[in-house]
């Protein structure tokens, strides 16, 4: 009898042509954790005339909401998550250094993502993945770990994996947590403790009536970028903007060097006035949440630039 064991599991994604489709030829991706998968319950029966014991249940709908999945800072595979984040990017090549951005507002795609248990063995297939958001940790020590929530539309199950095609592994770039950066407005922002950025999708289930059970898609809805941020209590630029009420830019970016980066850009944020909380003799830490808006001029709330050496992700 085969067991299934995380150091085994593999994990796949490839992007199809129709919504909900098995994708033949996919990457094979590098994960922390997941919990992809859609389930099935039971409805209670509500008839009676049966004593004390209960009626037959019937079969619920098939729920593929809110699963998560985890991953490490790689600057090479971070891409497919990007991309089913905000859609597809555009690409300039600088004579072998690429630079994929996405933007705010664009057409989202659907994905085929596939995880493995090799010595069951079992392939499941999730089926019409949708990301609903992505959230970037910053601070000062340990493995910076991005946490995503996707909305999938069913699942299919076999012993043998239906990617027929896989495309050999990208070499892993990995950022530190000490390579992470806050600016506002171009500028480091001062005794940054740490910070959270999340980009949102809003997606909305189309819950159509099937007879196989499954939600008929997942509608784009209104996208957003909000987060907080912690700083040391102090005079400066953060306080400056939140005294006098004015939109700043926040950059937030995890970089090794000039040419492999990630930098996500929110064009137009307002910083609330926070709560100064005293509770000892030591340095007063305050945390500044915000939300991003559209920024009138550029068209868009944000910008994400991933930089690194890779020519091609067709997958």
């Amino acid at each position: 009898m085969g067991k299934a064991f995380g150091s085994n599991a593999e994990m796949r994604i490839g992007f199809p042509p129709s919504y909900g489709a098995i994708m033949a030829t996919c990457r094979k991706i590098p994960f922390v954790s997941t919990s992809l998968g859609a389930s099935q319950g039971l409805d209670e029966n509500p008839e009676i005339g049966n004593g004390r014991e209960p009626a037959p249940t019937t079969d619920g709908a098939i729920d593929g909401q809110n699963r998560n999945i985890a991953t490490t800072v790689d600057l090479n595979n971070i891409y497919y998550f990007l991309r089913l984040l905000c859609g597809d990017p555009v690409v300039t090549n600088n004579v072998d250094d690429y630079t994929y951005t996405f933007i705010s507002g664009k057409a989202l795609v659907d994905g085929y993502i596939e995880t493995g248990f090799p010595l069951m063995p079992e392939y499941v297939g999730h089926l019409g993945i949708k990301m609903e958001s992505m959230s970037f940790p910053f601070q000062r020590e340990g493995t910076p770990q991005i946490n995503m929530v996707v909305h999938q539309q069913g699942e299919d199950s076999n012993a043998a994996s239906q990617v027929t095609a896989t495309l050999p592994d990208l070499a892993r770039l990995l950022v530190s947590s000490f390579q992470g950066a806050i600016k506002m407005d171009g500028t480091q922002v001062a005794s940054v403790q740490s910070g959270e950025l999340t980009i949102a999708n809003g997606l909305d289930p189309d819950l159509t009536i099937r007879s196989d059970g499954k939600v008929d898609g997942y509608d784009d809805g209104v996208q957003s970028a909000k987060g907080r941020f912690q700083v040391r209590y102090q005079t400066g630029a953060v306080k400056t903007a939140v005294d006098a009420r004015t939109a700043v830019e926040l950059e937030f970016s995890y970089q090794i060097n000039a040419t492999q980066s990630l930098i996500i850009t929110v064009h137009e944020v307002k910083l609330p006035k926070p709560i100064t909380e005293v509770s000892g003799p030591g340095g007063i830490n305050v945390t500044y949440d915000f939300s991003g808006e559209k920024d009138s001029g550029l068209g868009k709330s944000f910008t994400i630039e991933l930089k690194n050496q890779i020519a091609d992700y067709t997958v």
